[in-house]
């Protein structure tokens, strides 16, 4: 699949998630501390943090697709009443990839991620697995305009790929929307794993043109 392996910090400068909107629509969920009289945060995802490492050079259209994958270590202060034994907890590592591409590539890589996760989950025996596109919130960033485009993408993307989804209205990230993946475990009770989120937001961000 030609994915590059990255490792990014745990925790990371402030600055950084005020810039990535995490701060403004996140900050409940996130652990802050104090290092050398400069605010930092232990990072709750890793998307900034692959961000920064598309930053390190000059790309050219041609680099692109960039696919960086990461199993980063993440801390969420979630509710103590949510907390489910090793389904929902504070600290995890998470397996995540990042793509970055153009616009008309947006399709093609979609597909190849759900491909992807159909895959591992068919090796694991999940055979119910309900797909669900979640659209824009009631927080978000971007404007509407973009939001539409997005959720045109990923709609396009599991027509193409003839996958059958339901709308989840107003579950999307605040940054993005997003395709994700149900599956039932032994109990037959329904756990959200995989997701494949779209985010033009960052991207249009100028600040991390810079």
């Amino acid at each position: 699949m030609n994915y590059q392996e990255i490792n990014t910090p745990i925790i990371l400068n402030q600055k950084l998630w005020l810039q990535s909107g995490h701060y403004d629509n996140y900050k409940e969920n996130m652990y802050f501390t104090d290092i050398d009289e400069r605010d930092y945060a232990v990072k709750p995802m890793n998307c900034p943090g692959s961000t920064l490492v598309y930053k390190t050079g000059m790309k050219s259209y041609r680099d692109l697709p960039l696919r960086l994958y990461e199993f980063g270590l993440v801390h969420r202060h979630e509710l103590s009443g949510v907390l489910s034994g090793l389904f929902r907890v504070r600290s995890f590592t998470q397996d995540d990839a990042h793509v970055f591409c153009t616009p008309d590539q947006i399709q093609q890589e979609v597909i190849i991620l759900i491909n992807l996760i159909f895959e591992v989950y068919n090796t694991f025996g999940f055979e119910d697995v309900q797909v669900y596109l979640s659209t824009r919130p009631e927080k978000f960033i971007g404007s509407v305009e973009v939001w539409d485009d997005s959720e045109k993408a990923l709609a396009s993307a599991l027509d193409s790929a003839k996958v059958k989804y339901k709308i989840n209205e107003g579950d999307g990230a605040f940054y993005g929307p997003k395709i994700d993946f149900v599956v039932k475990d032994s109990l037959r009770r329904n756990w959200q794993l995989g997701t494949i989120q779209l985010d033009f937001s960052m991207p249009e961000d100028s600040d991390w043109n810079t």
